[in-house]
């Protein structure tokens, strides 16, 4: 069951902010599409980059690569699994990416800021080696984890960038080893073909471990090295080329040789890894993968070198599903996870009350003798509304020697983040109050401590 609940996480990827109209403005943040041969927001002949910002800020870009529609997903789906006849169909038109990564205002890249979609990994595990084969959706967790290795490798060194004078003005060398990068891309891209014989260079420390066993994978993780590769090995300089006598060249002996040093990242460069990475996953057909989408952030200074919180292209909670998923596998699971998913036929239905039928069990469990005597600071002429001291009475009443669930449900604004507020004071309080009926020693400030509200 957790499995499966896992698989439908993976299939079911954070979207990506969508282009803004009218983003020629002041807007602390804007979000356009991004062309092999436009001029990079953190370039500085770009009008964002030349944009004056309050004091304090400077720009951040989220670099999303290879875009496609959660339709697409949703398409290749059915035609694998069929469609159920019973499903409701509901038109979604958001738009995920493949990858994704964090750029700082002069266009290095953010340490550990890639991002893999598990989605676009899981459609090509889907094609190969395919639902019908033991552990087919696992490993993601080190295939992204080498992903990420191999991209940090574009990471400049701190403080200093490569070929910048300290002031943001490229030297020589820097603008030298920017003509690579971009020769390098164009390479790249006319070699994608080739992307998808990169798995088969991957090591045996690379391979992926399932629990039925080793599986192949690691494409993703190869794909990103062979390419951090390619743009890091410098070209041989014009100082190196010999004549037919073999003799350097007079006007060619003071050549500057280029830096292998991680270079600022360019449009052309992100759009040849869009081919290369789609390719090697064999995705960009199935999920018509096409473009490359930027959002331009106002950030604090102290934080530009930091990786955005907005590359999540992923289900927020995969980690802990397969945590979950390993500790049922071995036994070890609470109360909590035993009672979630424990089958229908075990819940105790007949014991349920349905309040609206009767109220009078309602106004008796909101007595005054069964609200906790903890409450969470606050004006005490504002009060929980009876909902709300209901649930945190009942919670507090089934679960004060016991392990379980308690599901509270409530559209958005109704007060669910109250109403959880004053759960936890209220446990705060009670182990306080059991601290001292035990007589357990306390730190020496305790005649400094205040009391819970």
């Amino acid at each position: 069951m957790v499995r499966f609940w896992r698989a439908v996480e993976m299939f079911s990827p954070q979207g990506v902010p969508k282009p803004k109209k009218n983003w020629r403005t002041k807007a602390s943040e804007i979000v356009f599409d991004l062309a092999v041969d436009d001029i990079p927001p953190w370039d500085e002949r770009h009008w964002v980059a030349r944009a004056k910002l309050p004091a304090g800020k400077v720009w951040q870009f989220s670099v999303y690569g290879g875009i496609y529609s959660l339709s697409a997903v949703r398409e290749v789906l059915t035609s694998v699994f069929g469609r159920d006849g019973d499903e409701f169909v509901e038109r979604d038109d958001s738009e995920t990416a493949m990858f994704a990564f964090t750029l700082d205002a002069e266009g290095y890249l953010a340490e550990d800021s890639p991002a893999l979609s598990a989605c676009a990994w899981a459609i090509s595990r889907l094609r190969d080696p395919g639902p019908d084969a033991p552990g087919w959706l696992e490993g993601f967790r080190s295939e992204e984890e080498t992903f990420i290795a191999a991209l940090n490798r574009l990471v400049p060194p701190k403080p200093d960038r490569p070929g910048s004078t300290g002031n943001g003005v490229a030297t020589k060398a820097g603008k030298v080893v920017l003509c690579q990068v971009k020769g390098a891309a164009t390479d790249a891209a006319s070699s994608g073909a080739k992307a998808a014989g990169d798995a088969i260079k991957v090591t045996t420390a690379a391979a992926l471990t399932a629990v039925a066993g080793p599986i192949v994978g690691g494409i993703a993780g190869a794909t990103a090295g062979t390419f951090v590769e390619k743009v890091l090995t410098p070209r041989k300089a014009k100082s190196d080329l010999k004549t037919d006598a073999g003799v350097t060249a007079p006007d060619q002996q003071t050549a500057e040789q280029p830096s292998s040093e991680p270079p600022r990242m360019t449009p052309r460069l992100v759009h040849a890894f869009v081919t290369r990475l789609g390719q090697a996953l064999g995705v960009t057909d199935l999920l018509k993968i096409d473009g490359v989408r930027v959002k331009c952030v106002q950030v604090h200074q102290r934080t530009a070198d930091e990786a955005s919180e907005q590359n999540f292209l992923n289900s927020f909670i995969t980690d802990d599903l397969l945590r979950i998923e390993d500790a049922v596998r071995g036994g070890d699971v609470g109360a909590g996870v035993s009672t979630y998913l424990a089958d229908t036929a075990s819940i105790p239905a007949g014991a349920r009350i349905d309040v609206r039928a009767r109220p009078d069990d309602v106004v008796t469990r909101v007595a005054p003798s069964r609200i906790p005597t903890g409450r969470w600071p606050t004006s005490i002429d504002r009060p929980l509304v009876v909902s709300q001291q209901f649930a945190v009475n009942q919670i507090m009443g089934e679960f004060a020697s016991a392990s379980g669930v308690f599901a509270v449900n409530g559209p958005p604004g109704t007060g669910k983040t109250t109403m959880l507020r004053d759960v936890l004071a209220a446990i705060v309080v009670d182990r306080e109050a059991y601290s001292r009926h035990l007589r357990l020693p306390f730190p020496a400030c305790q005649h400094e401590r205040r009391p819970v509200y």
